[in-house]
């Protein structure tokens, strides 16, 4: 459930997700006559698409509130395998109980690209949260929605699961361990709403918003953008189609297995014979 609302079109196109993507078009990563399977989508994915020029689009969610989404689960996609250029995800993958699960699905029935949007783990979040300037859970979804939009679109609020660089890989590593990943990150902060929600309830709305945003705001905001690589925003794109086989894996159409005495001359030029095989071995 992606519980992103509908923005208008200044909105759209200064979001984090328009502007990855507009930069994935950019490096010919995704291109407008591509087809793009969308997940827990919302009316404001529908709106960035559009306003990219992407067509050829399905949206899904698991709780659909408009007859243009189709009922879909994340953690159990109807698709086949390799069936779409790219599946994208936008603020979806905390509200289900299997996010790691959702993404091996997408990557499966990805061609070419799975892209994800969440928040990501570091430790000024995980100190926010504790400032409780975060939430660990999420109430506003099913607040707002009358008990729905929890964790897989029931009335439980979810847990925000935060990401890092290293599980993405780790986990793309285990789901196709034949090739070498190819990844792609892009991380800054987003929290001005936030931050003037927290101003709002302290003796700092009384300050004039002129005062505040030269002497508070701009300061924080020029922090922010020096800190970027921790920001809580964080986008990935996962190139499957430009992974390249590991030295060790023959690769015969959609065929793949172990190119047995190149994986021996391997473990030979580490000083390991084919019958070692050492528990920790790295």
């Amino acid at each position: 459930m992606n519980a992103t609302g509908p923005g208008d079109s200044q909105d759209v196109t200064t979001s984090f997700m328009f502007r990855t993507l507009r930069r994935l078009q950019a490096l010919g990563v995704v291109r407008p006559e591509d087809d793009f399977l969308v997940v827990f989508a919302g009316r404001f994915d529908r709106a960035v698409f559009e306003a990219l020029g992407f067509r050829r689009c399905i949206f899904t969610d698991i709780d659909p509130r408009h007859p243009e989404i189709v009922t879909v689960d994340a953690r159990r996609l109807p698709h086949p395998d390799r069936s779409v250029d790219h599946v994208v995800c936008h603020a979806g993958l905390h509200h289900t109980s299997r996010p790691h699960q959702a993404v091996c699905e997408m990557y499966r029935v990805a061609r070419r690209t799975v892209v994800f949007f969440e928040s990501q783990d570091s430790w000024p979040m995980r100190l926010a949260c504790r400032l409780r300037l975060a939430g660990t859970y999420e109430f506003n979804a099913t607040l707002l929605h009358e008990g729905r939009g929890g964790t897989d679109g029931t009335s439980i609020p979810n847990y925000v699961y935060r990401w890092t660089r290293r599980e993405v890989e780790k986990l793309v590593r285990a789901v196709d361990p034949a090739v070498e990943p190819n990844l792609m990150f892009w991380t800054e902060w987003g929290l001005q709403t936030h931050l003037e929600r927290v101003v709002q309830r302290t003796f700092l709305r009384r300050i004039p918003r002129p005062v505040r945003r030269v002497a508070i705001e701009r300061p924080l905001e020029r922090l922010l953008h020096w800190t970027g690589a921790f920001g809580n925003r964080f986008a990935v794109c996962i190139r499957k189609g430009d992974a390249r086989p590991h030295p060790w894996v023959h690769m015969e159409g959609d065929a793949v297995r172990i190119d047995v005495e190149q994986a021996r001359r391997s473990r030979a030029a580490r000083g390991l014979t084919a019958a070692e095989h050492p528990a920790f071995e790295n």
